[in-house]
This record gives C-alpha cells, structure tokens and sequence, in this order.
C-alpha cells in the first residue's frame, strides 16, 4: 500500500563505531521513538517505518528500505525510490592537465592537448585519441573550466577560447602584457547546454613575436567540465 502524504526524505544510516542504528526525517531531532512521535509515526528503526493513518482512517502502512540507503518520495500512488546517499546529483565529468610545457608559435592559434587525467567519471576523456577533446556523454547543462598560463614577455597580447565542436566561441578572455616578470595566467569559465558528442577545447593565441610556452604548473594547463543539471 503506497504512502500519501508522506513529506521529505527519509535516511537510514549506522553508526561508524557499530552502535545502534538511526533515522533522521527531514529536520526533525531526537531518538527514533521521539521522532516517530513527532512526525506522526507509529514506530520507527533504521530499516523499516510503520506510518499510521489520521484518525479518521483505519489501517497502517509499513515502509522498509536498504539500510544506508535515501528513500525518495516518488508521487502519489508511487513506490518510493532508493537512492545511494554518496551519489545523489551529477557525477558525470572530468578534469584534465598537460603533463609538460606546450610550445605556442607567433601568431598562430592552437589548440591545447591534455594527456593526463585527474578523474573522468563518464568517459568524457581520452589521453591519446583527440585528447584535446572533453566529449559530452550525457546530456545536460555543464560548467565548463580552463587555467592556462603563458610564459614571461612583455610582448603582445594572449587570448584563450572554449571552442565547441570545434566552431563556437562560449567564453573567451584578453590579456595585453605590460610587464615580462610574470606568467601571463588565464582563468576561463562558463555554463553551457551540452548534447551527446558535443565537445569543448581549449584554444589559444600570442602575439609576442616569438614562440611561447604554455607552462606546467599553477594549476596550468588545466580543462575540466563537471554536469550540474
């Protein structure tokens, strides 16, 4: 018999040190028992609940659930849904890094490689095929992230890109240097819809004169694209 009316989350969990088990629903404090009477519950532990109808009805209804486990209202009329506390929201993405110093020639827009991986949960990445590519497999929105640092000269501008599909421009920054006593450093962020098999990159450009690197180290260079919707 389905539960209606049953409002927020309900999670079960043990204790670490192996102690008795505990339930918390929504913001509700206390022991089981105080929050079984609280929140309108006949009784209550960690894998099972006993909901008692208003007053007016008959009946009980009796929920269990994988201990460790979310419980998550599914609607009316509905089975609720388990859902592994460890994951719930997005966890496709994917961060990447060029593991030397990449050489950018004058007046000539590159695009960057990354053959290292951080992690990649989705297989957005890989460190030999296109690994200039973070590939979307799962569609949805996604923040999308570069740093890319140049090397010292006061020489010129630096410009950065998130290109997708090798085509549009999503975000772009630049840099005229006025001083060669530091590295020139880009941050580049932004949110976009992505759908299966598109994919983003990192391009670049300097106009010092002569080649420049594109340095490791600084968080540089780094790629990184992350679902969050």
């Amino acid at each position: 018999m389905p539960i209606r009316g049953l409002v927020g989350i309900i999670h079960a969990a043990r204790h670490q040190d192996g102690g008795a088990d505990e339930v918390d629903i929504g913001g509700l404090a206390g022991s089981p028992a105080q929050k079984a009477a609280a929140s309108g519950l006949a009784s209550l532990n960690a894998t099972s609940l006993v909901v008692q109808k208003p007053a007016d009805r008959l009946g009980v209804v009796n929920l269990e659930w994988t201990a460790n486990k979310l419980a998550l209202g599914a609607g009316v009329g509905a089975s609720p849904t388990e859902r592994n506390p460890n994951t719930v929201g997005y966890d496709q993405g994917a961060r990447v890094y060029h593991g030397v110093d990449q050489s950018i020639s004058n007046i000539t827009n590159t695009i960057l490689s990354f053959d290292n991986e951080r992690y990649d949960t989705d297989t957005i990445h890989d460190i030999v095929t296109n690994n200039s590519r973070l590939t979307c497999k799962t569609a949805g929105k996604y923040l999308i992230m570069s740093t890319v640092a140049f090397d010292t000269n006061a020489t010129g501008r630096r410009k950065a890109w998130l290109l997708l599909n090798g085509v549009t421009v999503i975000t772009m920054g630049t840099v005229l240097v006025l001083a060669a006593t530091d590295w020139c450093v880009f941050s580049l962020g932004t949110i976009y819809d992505l759908a299966v098999n598109d994919y983003v990159e990192v391009l670049v450009y300097q106009d010092s004169g002569v080649a420049l690197l594109v340095k490791l180290g600084a968080g540089s260079a780094e790629f990184m694209m992350q679902r969050i919707g």
